[in-house]
């Protein structure tokens, strides 16, 4: 009986040690050494052979594009619109707007986003929306006050086609420098 105790005890060690070992979290050597090694791997390693990383590109205000962050001169710092306003736009812009992607968008209701505005100048604004309460997501809007209401320009977390700016050729490049011409299959600066 003895034996069989403890038999069973080192079957329990041995197979806790093979779960462990399968089921750890390897460390960053053990992964690059993966990839490295690896004769075809399944996904591109985000170090650059020069050791930068990919994406961490900054721009000439230091804020890292790759990463949603943008320069708020209002606030004189890099942020995500989709997480903070860059603007001193009121509640009711912010509302206003909810409304609009809304109704673009036919979502049966509008309460529950999270609009921010980066850019407002009374005519055009940009910003980001994401549902309240969710850890994740949220997109880019553009939009445009006409007769005394904002309509949604576009809006999604992609990249802008030019076929969305067609109703609005009056659209400040500062705020759409580039656009995607889906006809031609090419990133046109505006």
């Amino acid at each position: 009986m003895k034996n069989i105790i403890i038999g069973f005890l080192l079957g329990v060690i041995v197979i806790g040690g093979v779960v462990w070992y399968l089921f750890r979290t390897p460390n960053s050597k053990q992964i690059n050494l993966e990839i490295k090694t690896s004769p075809t791997p399944l996904i591109a390693s985000p170090i650059t052979p020069s050791g930068k990383l990919i994406g961490g590109d900054k721009d000439e205000h230091g804020c890292l594009p790759a990463a949603g962050y943008q320069w708020c001169e209002v606030k004189q710092k890099c942020l995500r619109s989709f997480e903070e306003a860059c603007s001193n736009s009121t509640a009711s812009d912010e509302a206003e707007i909810a409304k609009a992607l809304a109704l673009k968008n036919s979502w049966p209701k509008y309460d529950n986003l999270k609009v921010t505005i980066s850019k407002n100048d009374g005519t055009y604004a940009s910003g980001g929306v994401r549902e309240i309460g969710a850890e994740t997501g949220g997109g880019m809007w553009f939009a445009k006050k006409v007769n005394g209401i904002w309509k949604i320009v576009t809006d999604g977390n992609g990249v802008t086609l030019c076929s969305s700016l067609v109703a609005y050729p009056d659209y400040p490049v500062s705020l759409i420098p580039q656009c995607y011409d889906d006809k031609k299959g090419t990133l046109i600066s505006r």
